[in-house]
């Protein structure tokens, strides 16, 4: 009777082990009738199948063959995202991603799912940065909530959480205490894409290829023929409505210098240190790639009464002191007040406005804030790019 029972168990488990077979059988052959369908030949099924992330190959046809010309780990998925997403060529595409899954598994045991590595390529997040993740030890748990944050830098991220300060103000305090000139500049960071809000200044630069793509030139009068006189769209037309409002009030606006190329910021920085020392020179003009001109959002004013030689400085006219108490209400901050010297680290220029639109100029207003005091407060609304 035992060994009726033996062999009828034994039937069992082989009758059970043949289901599971045929069932993963038929899963297999369905995935591979899928992959067919979507166009994929017999061998790139194979190399699909070895994925976890098949599914990502049925929602999108993935030209394998093209990214067979360079050596590569197969991780054609990847490949072709990234490359869609970040512009590089096909060999720095390959080298990136296949540069990234040597920490995937460490990422994965910190608890990083492959949605979220994907989500950090995407933001073209370094090879460097993914290891210094990765080394860190910290959790995915306890990382996600710095890992939002513009200006993060992957290998502060165990000074942060041994901070114990709330997130942005750890990353504001340990990565970019140099945002108060007080601080010394220890790193140089590039803005990714500058926006209204973009900080510029020593130690936070932009590309020397960036130029605004909605500059206009401003309705307004120049206090030459060949003074620059284009802005941002939404800048131009702000201080167009400024000066018509300051005309009611019988003041005339003029402007003294808008935006600059680079090339152009390049010449101007080298006259002044042609005409002066080094010191002098950096601290009257800035740096090629460091000067809000570029951005199409920064002016420099002054007067009529200037231009007729009624006064010296626009700092002496009733100009200066309509635009000092009304300029918020079109967007525009006194950019490097005097009062703020050690905080911007340039010197009072009463000249210098810089567009930041409507609500940051009036809470700049209201609490005599700079740029750097209201990013201190709020942080950066733009990706900020750690050039290591």
């Amino acid at each position: 009777m035992k060994k009726i029972n033996k062999k009828k168990a034994r039937r069992n488990r082989a009758i059970l082990v043949g289901i599971v077979v045929v069932l993963c059988v038929g899963v297999w052959n369905h995935t591979r009738l899928q992959l067919w369908h979507a166009g994929y030949t017999f061998n790139q099924q194979s190399v699909i199948l070895q994925s976890d992330d098949v599914s990502h190959y049925l929602d999108t046809k993935i030209d394998i063959d093209a990214w067979d010309t360079k050596k590569n780990q197969q991780h054609y998925y990847d490949y072709a995202t990234v490359h869609q997403q970040t512009g590089l060529s096909k060999a720095k595409t390959i080298a990136y991603v296949d540069g990234v899954y040597q920490v995937v598994p460490s990422l994965k045991k910190l608890g990083y799912s492959m949605d979220t590595i994907r989500s950090l390529m995407k933001q073209h997040m370094s090879i460097k940065e993914f290891k210094a993740l990765a080394s860190s030890k910290v959790s995915f748990t306890t990382a996600k909530q710095y890992l939002k944050i513009n200006g993060f830098v992957a290998k502060d991220l165990k000074k942060y959480v041994a901070s114990k300060k709330k997130p942005l103000a750890a990353i504001l305090s340990i990565s970019h205490a140099q945002i108060n000139s007080k601080n010394k500049v220890t790193r140089t960071y590039r803005i990714a894409n500058p926006s209204y809000l973009t900080l510029v200044k020593d130690g936070y630069g932009i590309s020397k290829n960036y130029v605004p793509n909605d500059l206009v030139t401003v309705n307004l009068a120049t206090a030459s023929a060949d003074t620059p006189n284009k802005m941002r769209k939404a800048a131009a037309t702000a201080l167009e409505k400024m000066a018509k409002a300051a005309k009611k009030k019988g003041l005339e606006l003029v402007i003294n210098s808008a935006y600059r190329s680079y090339a152009q910021q390049e010449e101007l920085y080298n006259e002044y240190h042609a005409m002066y020392d080094t010191q002098t020179a950096d601290d009257l003009v800035a740096k090629p790639g460091y000067s809000e001109h570029q951005l199409g959002l920064g002016v420099d004013m002054t007067s009529q009464s200037v231009v007729d030689g009624k006064y010296s400085t626009f700092g002496e006219t009733k100009e200066y002191q309509w635009m000092k108490k009304n300029a918020y209400k079109y967007g525009f901050i006194l950019r490097y007040p005097s009062s703020k010297t050690s905080i911007t680290g340039t010197s009072n220029e009463p000249w210098h406005y810089r567009y930041v639109g409507k609500k940051a100029a009036k809470e700049c207003y209201i609490n005599n804030w700079t740029l750097e005091e209201y990013i201190l407060h709020y942080g950066f609304d733009t990706k900020i790019i750690y050039a290591e």
